[in-house]
């Protein structure tokens, strides 16, 4: 007997029920939103890039001091000279101009930064000075260009210091900022609404009912797209019926995306997909070959105008939502406002216990990592596997990624690790 989660409709032996496939095959399908807007440094850490950011002239545009120390004129170094012994003639810190010096001969106490005078060469090292009297006395000359940094040092002009479709984040805007900008272009924030479905579902803060539970996929599903710079529009929570589901999807038109959580498997009460052809939309794919996260729906609503907002069907269970939100949702969201897709950096792990696992899907299982003498980080599974265990995924400090064509692996695997903390930034 067959696996039951070997399954035929989405299998390994699909290529578009893999993440790595899906993504392909819908990456280049994603039409950046075209609005840009200026915006000031302040204001732009989290926005996406809209045009590449040029230096303008070299960075920096002036030859300056590498180090603490005296600057030597070459016309002051006698052929063949060992040490010197020179008259002290001015001095010039960071932010001089280093132009105001008297002509003749004699050595520039000279500090790290700062302008090399025009007449100048070389920087001595103060280590290699000794000054007293108004007269420096130089024990090792170095050669020309010694401890000199030249124009463009930094960045040539012309190169682009930092590209377009970079989500910027404080390291980018000091870049800008070295280039004298004052505002940079964006792109237009992403507007992308969120959807609870589930008759069972209660806000925080309201009293359960018998066969509820508090609705905290709303949480995870906001959280993570305010993390990845998006603005959210929260819609109202909705029962599972199909005329209710129907209002909420006609109600996201305005925005550039929809995620929803729950509905999009094949219960009774699973009102989603149908309700989305049912007002004008559509689904390209439906289902991934991995564990949590199996009814994943992609789909466009219908807009006006020619716009199809982009929606994102995730499954009920916390588990699924974050991986299938993490891993496959927000690189088309991120490409969709104009960022290039980057793949999750993966870290290699020792699994510290055994984990029962059937063929057939991918599985990401929560895990918490801890040191080991050799280096190899240990992953020890949490919880005891379901897909809406969230106390696992509260504590877990990587998803954990289970080949799907291995069976139950034993410990001590070597096996490739998801940190959530590069995920969830």
């Amino acid at each position: 007997m067959p696996s039951p989660d070997a399954c035929g409709c989405c299998g390994p032996d699909s290529r578009d029920r893999t993440i790595a496939g899906l993504l392909s095959t819908l990456l280049p399908r994603m039409q950046p939103v075209l609005e840009r807007e200026a915006v000031p440094l302040r204001a732009a850490r989290g926005r996406v890039l809209a045009v590449d950011l040029v230096a303008t002239r070299p960075v920096p545009d002036f030859r300056r001091s590498a180090m603490d120390g005296y600057a030597l004129r070459p016309g002051d170094v006698p052929d063949g000279a060992g040490e010197l012994m020179l008259p002290l003639r001015g001095r010039v810190a960071a932010g001089d101009s280093g132009l105001d010096l008297p002509d003749g001969p004699g050595l520039v106490r000279i500090l790290t930064g700062a302008a090399l005078p025009p007449d100048c060469d070389r920087v001595v090292m103060q280590e290699d000075c000794r000054e007293q009297a108004g007269m420096v006395h130089v024990r090792k000359i170095p050669a020309a260009g010694a401890n000199v940094r030249l124009p463009g040092d930094d960045m040539e002009a012309g190169a682009v210091a930092v590209p377009a479709g970079t989500r910027l984040d404080p390291r980018h805007l000091a870049a800008a900022a070295t280039l004298g900008l004052s505002t940079v272009p964006v792109c237009r924030r992403l507007r992308v609404a969120v959807l609870s479905t589930g008759s069972e579902l209660v806000e925080p803060g309201q009293a359960l009912r018998p066969g509820a539970i508090h609705n905290s996929n709303r949480f995870l599903i906001a959280g993570l797209l305010e993390s990845a710079g998006f603005e959210v529009v929260d819609l109202p929570t909705v029962a599972d019926d199909p005329e209710q589901v129907k209002a909420a999807l006609r109600s996201a038109a305005g925005c550039d995306a929809l995620v929803t959580s729950g509905g999009v498997s094949v219960g009774d009460e699973d009102h989603v997909r149908t309700a989305l052809v049912a007002v004008g939309g559509e689904i390209d794919h439906w289902r991934l070959a991995i564990k949590p996260g199996k009814p994943l729906a992609v789909g466009h609503l219908p807009g006006g105008d020619g716009r199809r907002p982009l929606f994102l069907g995730l499954p009920g269970n916390p588990n699924a939502v974050l991986v299938t939100l993490a891993l496959v949702g927000l690189p088309l969201l991120r490409a969709l406002a104009g960022s290039p897709h980057a793949p999750p950096a993966r870290l290699r792990v020792r699994t510290g216990g055994p984990i029962r696992h059937q063929p057939g899907r991918e599985e990401y299982v929560s895990v918490a990592l801890r040191q080991a003498d050799d280096g190899v980080p240990v992953a020890d599974r949490l919880g005891h596997g379901s897909s809406a265990q969230q106390s696992a995924m509260a504590a877990a400090d990587a998803l954990l990624i289970v080949p799907a064509e291995l069976g139950s692996v034993e410990a001590g695997v070597l096996l490739d690790a998801l940190p959530l903390a590069g995920l969830l930034g």
